[in-house]
């Protein structure tokens, strides 16, 4: 049960050019009649309505579990963003850096957003969920911000390793990463605003072209 929550709105996006069913990870740790269940249903209503927006008792009517079963598993709903914010890094990083392997930037941006855009066509696509869940919750939750804001880092340097083997001098790569970066999270947010699919195109342009 817990495969079709999670596939039905990110594991194509995240692993599809992989070619294989997406790999519960860290929900496995939890019983498939209650824990992995609502955690699956929270990782997809935490990015289509927000952190703020999920309710427990609307998750568990989803899940068709009582309620003493999600409190057997979590003791509150932030316990469980806690594993939803280790869920969405392990998984964006994985998917970013197997994007990047052996490819040079222009390539690895044209891949990247390639796989972006064929999600956000099938309706499937809600934004960066790092940035997403990230700026939502960084005043009212700052520790579990700092832990989304720490996986942004770790892909910033990837961008970096891609950048210097497309030959961007090395006292370049920071900046040129961080500002590519920037402007990744940017049409990301507009796009979860606006559903404007053109603006990966733009996107596109904008952060291949960035060397």
């Amino acid at each position: 049960m817990i495969s079709v929550y999670i596939i039905k709105d990110i594991s194509e996006w995240l692993t599809h050019r992989n070619g294989g069913s997406i790999q519960i990870g860290i929900m496995a740790q939890f019983d498939r009649t209650g824990g992995s269940i609502c955690s699956g249903i929270f990782t997809r209503l935490f990015l289509e309505k927000g952190y703020n927006a999920t309710g427990i008792n609307e998750i568990l009517a989803k899940a068709e579990v009582p309620k003493g079963s999600f409190y057997f598993h979590f003791k509150s709903k932030k316990e469980v963003s806690e594993h939803v914010a280790q869920y969405y890094s392990l998984r964006m990083i994985e998917w970013i850096e197997k994007t990047a392997e052996g490819r040079n930037w222009k390539d690895f941006i044209s891949l990247l957003v390639e796989d972006m855009k064929k999600m956000a066509l099938k309706g499937r696509h809600h934004g960066c969920p790092l940035g997403v869940l990230g700026i939502e919750i960084a005043f009212t939750e700052p520790d579990l911000a700092k832990k989304y804001a720490e996986s942004m880092e770790k892909i910033m340097v990837i961008f970096s390793e891609v950048l210097k083997r497309s030959d961007v001098p090395i006292e370049q790569v920071q900046d040129v990463s961080r500002r590519a970066f920037i402007l990744y999270q940017g049409y990301l947010q507009y796009y979860r605003m606006t559903k404007n699919i053109e603006l990966f195109d733009k996107l596109q342009n904008d952060v291949g072209n960035i060397i």
